[in-house]
C-alpha cells in the first residue's frame, strides 16, 4: 500500500514539473487614456498616440512607424504595447518632446532634412492645432511627423512642403491620450521627472509660455518686460487711480495679443493706439485673457505718429516746407504759392523753356523758396520784382527748399508790386487768387458809373422843377 502511493506521489510531481516547465506567455494587458487638447497637458508621462486617421500609431519597425486600426472618442482602450513615453521639455518658451515607444527605442527624423525615420534620441518641436498636436523637426530638420495615406497611414518624418502641399495624403496633426495620472512609468517601469520650468528670455518665448498656461496659473519666475504696439484703449485713464487698461501686440503676433490691466506710468493719461511701450509685470491667465496682471508699469517708447494734414494757408506751406529732413518732400501733392521773385538763379533757356528763380512768399524773407525749372508763358521775360504764383511739388534738395523741376507759374503782377497789406496784389496760397492789399494805393469809380450818376441826378432836377412850375 505504501509503495502504492509513493508511485502516485511521485507521478503527480512529476505531472506538476512537466507543467512548470512548459513556457507560456501572459495575456497582455489592455490600458485607457484620456485626451488631453493643450500644451499644459502635455507633462513627461505615458500615452497613446492617435493620428487623425483614427490609427493608433505603434512603435518603429524598420524605416516605418507602425500603426494599427483604433476608434478613438474622450478616452481610448488598447494594448500596452501601444504605450509611448513622452518626455516634455520647455526652452525658451517652447515645447519640445522625445518620443519612446514600447521597446523602449526613441524615434527621430532621418536627418539631412530628408523624409524618414530612423532610432535616436531627438526633441521634437510640439505645438497644437486646434485640439490635435504637431510634432515638428528642429533646426536644419524642416519636417513634420506625418502619416503617408498611400502607405495605410504608416508614420515617419516628411518635408514641410511635402505636408503642406499635400495636407490630405500626409496629414501632420495626433491626438493625444494620457495614459494614469501623473508621470508615467516608462519602457522600464521607472519614475520619470517632470522637467524643470526653464524661465523664457525672448519676447516670442514670453508669449507664448503665457498662452501654455491653464486657467488661473501665473507665469512662473516673473516680473517679464514686453514691448509692443498698443491695439486698443481697452478702459480709459482713471483719474482717481492712475491707470489704464490697453491690448498690446508683441512684434507680428497679432494672434496673440496681450492685455495691460490697470497699467501705471507717466504717460498713462495720454497713451493711445499706436503707440510703443515697454510694459513690465506679473504674467498670467485670467479666466481665457492673457494678460499682465494690475500694478504693470510702463515706459512709452515711440508715440504714434499722427497722419499728416495737408497745410493750406501760405505761412503754413512754408513752415511745413522749412520742416522737411533733407532730400524729403512734403507729402500732400501739389502746392500753390505766390510771391516775389528776390533773385534769377539760371537764365531762361531756349532749349527746355525754363527758367531757375527763387521767390519770396509775403514778409518771410528768412525762408526764400528756389523754383527749379520753372516753365509758363512768359517765362522768358521774368525779372526780380515780379510776384508770381507758382504750383508744384514742395521738395527738400540737399538742404535747399524748393518747388521741385516740372513746376508752373502764372504772373501775379510786374515790376515793383507789394504783397499783402504792403499794397499791390498778393496771391492766397494754394488757391493761387488774387485779393488787394489794404493800403494798395486809391481806387477810382469807371469812368461811364460817373457820367451815368450825372445824368441821373440831372434828370430828377429837371423833373422837381417841372412839377413845381405847374403847381404854381
Amino acid at each position: 500500500m505504501n509503495k502504492r502511493i509513493k508511485v502516485l506521489v511521485s507521478a503527480v510531481l512529476a505531472a506538476v514539473m512537466l507543467v512548470l516547465c512548459i513556457p507560456f506567455t501572459a495575456a497582455a494587458a489592455d490600458v485607457t487614456g484620456t485626451k488631453i487638447t493643450t500644451l499644459a497637458d502635455l507633462t513627461t508621462g505615458e500615452y497613446v498616440i492617435v493620428s487623425t486617421a483614427n490609427k493608433v500609431v505603434q512603435k518603429l519597425d524598420g524605416s516605418w512607424v507602425l500603426v494599427g486600426d483604433l476608434t478613438n472618442g474622450a478616452t481610448v482602450t488598447t494594448a500596452d504595447a501601444n504605450v509611448w513615453t513622452i518626455t516634455v521639455k520647455t526652452e525658451g518658451g517652447k515645447t519640445y518632446a522625445k518620443l519612446t515607444d514600447s521597446n523602449g527605442t526613441s524615434i527621430a527624423p532621418s536627418g539631412g532634412n530628408n523624409n524618414g525615420i530612423k532610432s535616436g534620441s531627438y526633441d521634437w518641436l510640439v505645438t497644437v492645432k486646434g485640439e490635435n498636436f504637431v510634432f515638428a523637426g528642429t533646426g536644419s530638420d524642416t519636417v513634420y511627423l506625418a502619416c503617408n495615406k498611400g502607405s495605410s497611414y504608416k508614420v515617419r518624418g516628411y518635408k514641410t512642403t511635402t505636408c503642406n502641399n499635400d495636407a490630405t495624403g500626409y496629414p501632420t496633426t495626433f491626438v493625444l491620450y494620457k495614459v494614469g495620472e501623473g508621470s508615467g512609468s516608462g519602457s522600464e517601469g521607472g519614475n520619470v521627472d517632470t522637467p524643470t520650468f526653464v524661465k523664457p528670455t525672448t519676447p516670442e518665448g514670453i508669449v507664448n509660455a503665457l498662452y501654455s498656461l491653464e486657467s488661473g496659473a501665473t507665469l512662473a519666475e516673473g516680473p517679464y518686460t514686453l514691448e509692443g504696439v498698443v491695439k486698443s484703449i481697452d478702459t480709459g485713464y482713471d483719474t482717481g487711480y492712475k491707470n489704464v487698461t490697453v491690448t498690446i501686440i508683441v512684434g507680428d503676433m497679432t494672434d496673440k495679443p496681450v492685455k495691460c490691466f490697470r497699467m501705471k506710468g507717466d504717460d498713462a493719461a495720454t497713451v493711445a493706439e499706436g503707440d510703443t511701450i515697454k510694459v513690465t509685470g506679473e504674467l498670467k491667465n485670467y479666466n481665457g485673457t492673457k494678460e499682465f496682471d494690475a500694478g504693470c508699469t510702463f515706459v512709452t517708447v515711440k508715440k504714434a505718429e499722427k497722419p499728416f494734414e495737408k497745410p493750406t494757408e501760405p505761412k503754413d506751406i512754408v513752415d511745413a516746407l522749412y520742416a522737411l529732413g533733407k532730400d524729403e518732400t512734403l507729402p500732400g501733392g501739389n502746392y500753390t504759392l505766390t510771391g516775389k521773385i528776390t533773385s534769377i538763379d539760371e537764365a531762361y533757356s531756349d532749349q527746355y523753356k525754363n527758367i531757375t528763380l527763387t521767390i519770396v512768399v509775403g514778409d518771410m524773407t528768412d525762408k526764400p523758396i528756389i523754383c527749379f525749372r520753372l516753365k509758363g508763358d512768359g517765362a522768358d521775360a521774368l525779372k526780380v520784382g515780379d510776384n508770381i504764383t507758382v504750383t508744384g511739388t514742395l521738395v527738400d534738395y540737399g538742404g535747399k527748399k524748393e518747388f521741385n523741376s516740372g513746376c508752373t507759374f502764372v504772373l501775379a503782377t510786374a515790376g515793383e508790386g507789394g504783397s499783402g497789406n504792403e499794397g499791390g496784389n498778393t496771391g492766397s496760397g494754394n488757391e493761387g487768387t488774387q485779393g488787394g492789399g489794404n493800403q494798395g494805393g486809391t481806387t477810382s469809380p469807371d469812368t461811364n458809373d460817373n457820367v451815368a450818376a450825372y445824368i441821373a441826378v440831372a434828370v430828377v432836377a429837371l423833373f422837381g422843377i417841372a412839377y413845381v412850375s405847374k403847381k404854381h
